[in-house]
């Protein structure tokens, strides 16, 4: 990985760990851009969709570093795909649309499921989902400013 860097990072790559070349953390901007950490190129924002609660629009995105001393390449074509578009169709995105299918693939019950419970609010796991339970309090912190 780092010799794979070096033709645009050069140098730098020398003093990045180990852990920031090779671990896949993921952070949160609030309220809706995801950049991985390090040197992962990929980052993912959510949209509304119009005022549809039901649906959002995702956006994943490249980015790749280019050398300081060259061109800046040209932007890459956006490519859509539908909301019951198989991922595989962006073969861009390579071996990350078959884990997209796979994390989108129970997306459809899960809707359901929320709209069926007679409960007022949701129960956040105490750790797996403590990224979703600040969001929400962020976020009501946010609306409900004057």
């Amino acid at each position: 990985m780092r010799d794979g860097l070096r033709p645009v990072l050069g140098d730098l790559v020398d003093n990045v760990p180990d852990a920031e070349l090779n671990d896949s953390i993921y952070f949160t901007l609030f309220p809706n851009f995801h950049p991985w950490g390090s040197f992962n190129r990929i980052v993912y924002r959510f949209r509304p969709n119009g005022n549809n609660p039901d649906e959002s629009i995702m956006e994943c995105i490249y980015l790749a570093p280019y050398p300081q001393d060259g061109e800046r390449p040209p932007a890459a074509p956006i490519h859509w795909i539908d909301v019951d578009d198989d991922w595989t169709a962006a073969p861009e995105l390579g071996m990350l649309a078959r884990v997209f299918n796979q994390d989108t693939y129970n997306l459809p019950r899960v809707q359901l499921g929320l709209h069926a419970t007679k409960k007022d609010r949701l129960q956040f796991g105490n750790y797996g989902e403590t990224k979703i339970r600040h969001f929400h309090q962020l976020l009501d912190n946010w609306v409900s400013r004057e």
